[in-house]
């Protein structure tokens, strides 16, 4: 079994995925939202390969995708809200 996560790191943020309940790191991919803020929630699907990542500042939210296969982790696909 496998956890994933939604890390805000010191140089980057950071999505990993974990053994469970060994706690083992799996991987690790640094992600890069569109717009400068932080890490405010994550959400898997129920087929564990795509989870969808949301990033906030104080004016702007950005959507990050990213894709989950047996190759290992990407990212995706950006999605821009401003003015929230």
């Amino acid at each position: 079994m496998q956890i994933a996560a939604l890390q805000e790191g010191s140089a980057s943020d950071e999505f990993a995925i974990y053994s469970w309940p060994e706690r083992q790191l799996l991987q690790r991919y640094p992600v890069m939202p569109a717009l400068d803020g932080w890490p405010v929630d994550m959400v898997l699907s129920p087929q564990d390969n795509l989870a969808l990542c949301m990033f906030a500042n104080e004016d702007d939210v950005s959507f990050e995708f990213i894709d989950i296969t047996s190759q290992g982790v990407s990212q995706d696909l950006h999605l821009y809200k401003g003015a929230i």
